[in-house]
């Protein structure tokens, strides 16, 4: 049969050019890679929420209580960080309260402060009077001083000292326990999973004198005087508490090597806590696209930061606490705004040194607020900058996996770059206006 002749009203179609459909491979690859992403942006957003201070809320701050042995009793003083008791007192009092009118307010953070501050000796508690001997505001060091003695009803030895003092506070961070036992000094840190610490004062060694510390006539001549190896900044207080002179050596550390690995723990857990430090790498992450790049990038933060902890550590480039955390949120902002109006830009790398050398004074001031010197600083310092190094890379490497998986999704990449850098600015400017309050209106 010869084939049907095409009609010539019948329209001629074209046919149909196959879904042109790409790899499926990497679109769950990509959407999980955004969702990393978004969850970080979320969280920039959602941590300022917290106490104003991003660095002060768990890691920059730090009260410090000074005990000291006598036969039966412990003088306890408290150095606290100002901010935090400010807001304890206006909380619990329902007033006005600043530095000039604190020393008011005496019985209201006598109430706060025993419940959660206590001395047992040999399994029993040891009693405190019903107030605080001496609670002032001490411009100096820019602390509130909180004086009391604890009372035991047998000579000390088997001590157990528990606190949830700094935890409960609005302003959560941590507290210091330094216990001087003749020439012995024993250190604890008081944190919201570490709230007791037991010592037994028979097992601890004591030093012998060695060359240059205080001689008789200069033992207690200065509330403030240095002492070797480690700053006991109240002594003369203690003194006065207990009614008696304090011994005219200066307190030795017997674990010395033990600071070393305390501190490697403090520098990580400072930066996993530190979200303005995690915000500031992440952004300057988002120009790379090698391996070799972010190592210049971390090199030359780290570099820079391990330069001005040094050298504001030892006391030789000091800024105080109230304008260097301003400065670093600054530093953030002006990082993320960069990144959004130069998307294009190459990689930052004098900006990361020129900011790193701020955030070095930041991260200087946690090991200058515990009074640190001597032989103990050096291995407190390395052991602190250790632990940053090696947090600062757990979060990093991981991290720019994921923009490396984004950046094959240009569109993707380009959205996703937008909204960190742009949730990265909001969170400094929160930041900012949250410290700048806090340093200059508390």
């Amino acid at each position: 049969m010869a084939p049907r002749a095409r009609s010539a009203h019948t329209p001629r179609v074209p046919p149909v050019a196959p879904r042109a459909r790409r790899p499926p491979s990497r679109r769950p690859g990509a959407r999980r890679a955004l969702a990393v992403l978004a969850a970080v942006a979320f969280a920039l957003v959602a941590l300022p929420a917290r106490p104003a201070l991003a660095h002060f809320a768990t890691s920059s701050v730090y009260s410090k209580v000074e005990l000291t042995t006598s036969d039966r009793a412990i003088a306890a003083v408290f150095a606290f960080d100002t901010a935090a008791v400010l807001r304890v007192l206006q909380h619990d009092a329902n007033a006005r309260v600043d530095r000039s009118n604190l020393d008011q307010f005496a019985d209201v953070f006598t109430a706060y402060l025993f419940p959660r501050f206590s001395v047992a000796n040999g399994g029993r508690a040891c009693d405190h009077p019903p107030t605080l001997a001496r609670f002032f505001f001490d411009a100096a060091s820019d602390r509130v001083i909180a004086v009391t003695k604890f009372a035991c009803d047998a000579p000390l030895d088997d001590l157990v000292v528990r606190s949830v003092v700094t935890r409960d506070m609005p302003l959560q961070h941590d507290l210091v326990g330094d216990l001087r036992h003749g020439r012995a000094l024993v250190r604890h840190f008081f944190t919201s999973t570490d709230l007791e610490a037991h010592v037994v004062l028979s097992s601890i060694p004591q030093v012998a004198p060695a060359a240059g510390d205080l001689g008789a006539d200069d033992a207690g001549a200065h509330v403030n005087a240095r002492i070797p190896d480690r700053e006991r900044l109240y002594e003369q207080l203690a003194s006065d508490t207990l009614g008696l002179p304090l011994p005219a050596e200066a307190p030795r550390d017997v674990h010395p090597l033990a600071t070393l690995g305390h501190f490697v723990g403090q520098g990580i857990v400072h930066i996993f806590t530190g979200y303005d430090h995690i915000a500031f790498i992440v952004t300057l992450m988002v120009a790379l696209t090698r391996w070799r790049q972010l190592a210049v990038i971390v090199t030359s933060f780290t570099a820079a930061h391990s330069v001005t902890l040094a050298l504001a550590t030892f006391g030789l480039v000091t800024l105080p606490a109230r304008f260097v955390e301003p400065l670093i949120a600054l530093s953030v902002l002006v990082v993320a705004v960069d990144a959004l109006l130069r998307p294009q830009a190459p990689a930052r790398n004098a900006m990361a040194f020129g900011f790193g050398l701020v955030h070095g004074l930041g991260l200087s001031n946690v090991l200058r607020d515990l009074g640190l010197s001597g032989r103990e600083l050096v291995p407190a310092l390395l052991g602190f900058n250790l632990g940053v190094e090696i947090g600062q890379l757990a979060i990093v490497a991981p991290l720019f996996v994921v923009l490396l998986r984004l950046r094959t999704r240009e569109a993707t990449f380009a959205r996703s770059r937008n909204v960190l850098c742009g949730a990265v600015a909001v969170a400094s400017v929160l930041w900012l206006v949250l410290r700048v309050r806090d340093a200059f209106l508390t």
